[in-house]
């Protein structure tokens, strides 16, 4: 069953703008029959799922102070079209809630052991490199040329999560030929990037750091194999012609030098010379490679709606500190706080105006819709979980087998997520996709299991 969590989190399309939150995606119904499976088949399992008392205080705590927000929001709002409603906001927040305890206890019940942990890794690997050579591969070719279009706008129909409102994204059938850039399944290709950045590549930059091949579960093998994904994401990154791509990059390229041995840092600036190189031969020889670079690195525009959305959601949370002003709700105040300067283009009054205020950072979005209330006790339990899984790792480098070679490589994955997230978050991308809760969930799993049974402090 572990091999079946990252490729039913990758079907991301939205059947339905009418249904509140994630009950118009696939993938939570799934999972709600994977978790219903295993009651059936394995019900002694469900004897060991536990809430703590803090989790339980927390998610009330949330639960109320959201709803508090949402009705206050809803009645000062002069654009009530731009909120979540007053009656499907609180069912959001009701389903966002019931949702994360859904794919935690799935995750509990399905990483049992070690093998189910190896498997839920390569699992995610041949995901990747069939989703690389189907969808990916073709989606390259497309920015250059009109050859695959017709494959690649099926796909486009059939999977492509969508910007509501948004057709001019859309309209040859797929984002990727209509923009000639690189998405993935993503409602464009920004978001493809962070999805790379964060679920992807930690799991294939830990295995390089180590040495380690998940296949085999051995050391010096394959060694190839996650060097050619990463070069490959890179490539990827690149024609998605997003900044965030390049920040990805450059992301990377400084966790792995730096979390590298002394003689792999020296291998690895020679090997940023020559790819430096290469990058400026392409860059006087490819007329192609000159426009992405000089639009998306040395001379990127249009960048004022962002940094106003910006402005506007920590401004939104400055005003609304404690409780935040309800999920969903943050538009109406995006357009009450955004600096003037920032809105003398055409995609704010074409656009934004028309169709709501998108919350353009996470963290600005994540600040402003749930406030301190929220925030501080996820801060502290993710900082629990950080210094339980310095502890682990601590514990595993002194030792040789396999199975603490493997997990270091799993907890190195984990710092790894953390920080991409954590930087890219100051930018927007689709969070609330349940790829992403799948990936820190199955982290968390791992690193509360193992800590108990060698009963390190958690």
């Amino acid at each position: 069953m572990e091999w079946l969590l990252i490729p039913i989190s990758m079907l991301i399309k939205n059947f339905s703008f009418s249904l509140p939150g994630i009950i118009g995606t696939l993938p939570v119904y799934l999972f709600t029959l994977l978790l219903f499976f295993k009651w059936v088949t394995q019900p002694d399992l469900f004897g060991q799922l536990l809430v703590s008392r803090r989790v339980l205080i927390g998610t009330f705590a949330f639960g109320i102070s959201q709803l508090i927000m949402i009705f206050y929001s809803y009645q000062i709002t002069n654009r009530p079209q731009d909120t979540s409603g007053l009656s499907t906001g609180p069912v959001n927040v009701f389903l966002f809630i019931a949702n994360l305890f859904l794919v935690y206890y799935l995750l509990q019940v399905v990483i049992s052991d070690q093998h189910k942990a190896l498997g839920f890794i390569r699992s995610l690997l041949i995901t990747y490199v069939v989703f690389g050579i189907l969808v990916l591969i073709p989606q390259i070719v497309a920015t250059r040329s009109h050859l695959m279009d017709g494959w690649v706008n099926f796909l486009g129909r059939m999977f492509e999560a969508e910007h509501q409102g948004r057709f001019d994204f859309y309209r040859h059938g797929s984002y990727a030929t209509t923009q000639r850039r690189v998405n993935g399944f993503s409602q464009e290709a920004s978001f493809l990037a962070a999805m790379i950045g964060i679920v992807f590549l930690p799991i294939v930059m830990a295995a390089i750091k180590n040495r380690y091949d998940y296949f085999s579960g051995k050391l010096h093998q394959r060694q190839w194999f996650y060097w050619v994904l990463l070069i490959f994401s890179f490539i990827v990154l690149f024609f998605a012609k997003t900044s965030t791509g390049f920040i990805v990059i450059a992301l990377a390229v400084v966790i792995l030098f730096f979390a590298s041995s002394a003689s792999d840092q020296r291998r690895y600036l020679k090997a940023g010379v020559v790819a430096l190189v290469l990058l400026v031969v392409l860059y006087i020889a490819d007329p192609g490679v000159q426009a992405i670079l000089q639009k998306y690195v040395l001379n990127k525009q249009g960048t004022a709606n962002r940094l106003g959305g910006t402005i506007a959601l920590f401004l939104t949370f400055l005003h609304y500190p404690l409780f935040g002003v309800g999920r969903g709700y943050t538009s109406y105040y995006s357009f009450l706080y955004v600096p003037k300067s920032t809105i003398a283009n055409p995609e704010y009054f074409m656009t934004f105006v028309q169709t709501g205020y998108p919350d353009q950072s996470v963290w600005g979005e994540i600040f402003a819709s749930y406030g301190l209330v929220t925030i501080v006790p996820t801060f502290l339990y993710l900082y629990h979980k950080v210094k339980t899984a310095l502890n682990l790792k601590r514990f595993f480098v002194k030792q040789t087998d396999s199975s603490s070679i493997l997990y270091v490589t799993i907890l190195d994955s984990f710092f790894y997520t953390l920080i991409m997230f954590a930087v890219l978050a100051i930018f927007t991308f689709s969070w609330n996709d349940e790829i992403y809760f799948v990936i820190f969930f199955f982290y968390i799993v791992i690193i509360n299991r193992v800590s108990g049974e060698l009963k390190i402090e958690r």
